[in-house]
């Protein structure tokens, strides 16, 4: 039997090993923390693009169970809000329940003509001047990758630190219902931002497309398929950085007008800008007004998927802006061009799963240009559709899906944010950040995915080109668009 100060000493002796051995461990991880740390430097000191440093940083930072700060800036983050949190739960093996599930629906004006010709009411509800974020100066954006763009040239952006420049970030359809709504009662409210809210923070301001009403009363639509938000829901969706929404389209009625009110109300005490829909017409074509930097911006919203004549405003009803006849539209682009600097048209528009805009889309994206706008952005589709550089201006088709369910098809998964960086007269430089959209939450690619959909974007634009870095400019030289026959695929009404 071993003595008293022989069982010490040799408890002393196991100590010492095992204090060595995780000395070992930490000089191994400390080596590590080093080749890793210098493996970024290379990404970011070589030939990859800014667009994946940043990437990896969220990557690296969702990993480690948080991220603190914004994109690029670890130490207290860029923007609007506080930190976010980190990455939620999977959800494997999730379905679509909605629209981009079943097959092709469309924008079929479902009566034909323009509801309600009333007056236009400008003016509109007018948010604070926004504050620019930290680190970033007149004209430059803090984390935009590329280079501005000539003031001369079409499509050109901000030149230098001269002019103040204001940075937009756009996402694709956000829809907070079906599977969606269980799958935020179960995983928290704020989890579809914790992969992307801090990219949506760092934005002077942020906007998107709101697919559901927001209510808890109602009878749902007599449609294929409706959607609406929990009221629970709202506080998160504030906090993600979101500033305007867009509510025109097929979706803000599937709980009649009690569900569109209710969403009205929910985003007026929450202080979320929304255009597109209203308790009557004037209301729904009016803009909203917003100074950030001291450049004005106003947003429109109206939508060429309006499922029945009854969803459209008028004088005495409830309902959304459409945009099959255009003439009120455009008087509302023209009115908001003649109190603002920058225009920014949201619209609802396109067949479901076409990566190829419809001629009409085209079309009336040029109107909407004409007219005063000098950025147009589409939804609908849940695909990605092209950009286009268009008299100076630009026109983004699709962002595809940003919060909502999946499917098998691999198509609608890809999505992407759009920076637009702008000047007072209407110039802007964009940068296209990929997106994968997963279930419920839209979350941040590898660089393989990253790289396939910013190939896919470069692809499907005209006369402009998308770069490996992210970067858009105008391509004089690029393909012209040329009008696909879809045959009878055009007139089935959108659910």
């Amino acid at each position: 039997m071993l003595s008293r100060k022989e069982r010490h000493r040799k408890a002393a002796m196991r100590r010492r090993r095992k204090w060595k051995r995780l000395a070992v461990h930490a000089a191994a991880l400390g080596i590590s923390a080093l080749i890793l740390g210098a493996g970024l430097h290379v990404i970011r000191q070589g030939g990859a693009p800014e667009w994946f440093a940043r990437l990896a940083d969220l990557r690296g930072a969702i990993g480690a169970g948080g991220i603190a700060g914004g994109p690029g800036d670890a130490a207290g983050g860029i923007g609007k809000t506080g930190a976010g949190t980190g990455g939620g739960p999977g959800s494997a093996g999730e379905t679509a329940d909605g629209p981009e599930s079943a097959g092709a629906a469309n924008s079929a004006d479902p009566a034909g003509g323009s509801a309600g010709d009333g007056a236009l009411e400008t003016g509109g509800r007018e948010s604070g001047t926004g504050a620019a974020a930290p680190g970033a100066g007149p004209g430059e954006s803090a984390g935009l990758p590329g280079k501005p763009g000539s003031p001369g040239s079409p499509g050109g952006g901000p030149e230098g630190a001269a002019e103040p420049a204001v940075r937009l970030l756009f996402v694709g359809d956000i829809m907070m219902g079906g599977r969606v709504a269980a799958l935020l009662e179960r995983e928290g409210y704020d989890y579809p931002y914790r992969q992307t809210g801090e990219w949506i923070r760092s934005a002077d301001l942020a906007a998107g497309n709101l697919e559901n009403p927001i209510t808890d009363r109602g009878e749902p639509a007599d449609k294929t398929w409706t959607f609406r938000m929990s009221t629970k829901a709202v506080p998160a969706l504030k906090e993600s950085g979101f500033d305007v929404l867009n509510l025109a389209n097929n979706h803000v009625l599937d709980y009649g007008t009690e569900g569109l009110l209710d969403t009205l109300r929910f985003l007026d005490e929450e202080g979320i800008g929304r255009v597109g829909a209203g308790r009557d017409a004037d209301e729904a074509y009016r803009a909203f007004f917003t100074e950030i930097k001291g450049i004005r911006i106003a947003f429109l919203g109206f939508s060429h998927v309006v499922p029945e004549v009854g969803w459209k405003a008028a004088a005495d009803r409830p309902g959304v802006a459409e945009a099959y006849g255009m003439r009120q539209a455009l008087e509302a682009v023209k009115a908001a061009k003649e109190e603002a600097d920058l225009v920014v048209v949201m619209v609802h528009w396109g067949i479901e799963r076409a990566e190829e805009p419809e001629p009409y889309q085209v079309t009336k994206g040029r109107q909407f240009i004409d007219a005063g706008a000098d950025l147009v952005i589409g939804s609908h589709p849940h695909v990605l559709q092209g950009l286009e550089s268009y008299g100076g201006r630009w026109i983004a088709y699709s962002l595809g899906n940003f919060i909502f369910t999946v499917n098998p098809n691999a198509d609608t998964r890809q999505s992407a944010m759009l920076e637009a960086e702008c000047r007072a007269d209407g110039g802007c430089r964009l940068a296209i950040i990929p997106v994968e959209t997963g279930p419920g939450q839209p979350q941040i690619p590898d660089e393989e995915t990253a790289r396939a959909i910013l190939g896919k974007m470069d692809r499907l634009s005209y006369k402009a080109r998308v770069k490996d870095d992210g970067t858009v400019e105008p391509d004089p030289a690029g393909r012209e668009y040329v009008p696909k026959d879809r045959g009878k695929e055009a007139e089935k009404p959108g659910n």
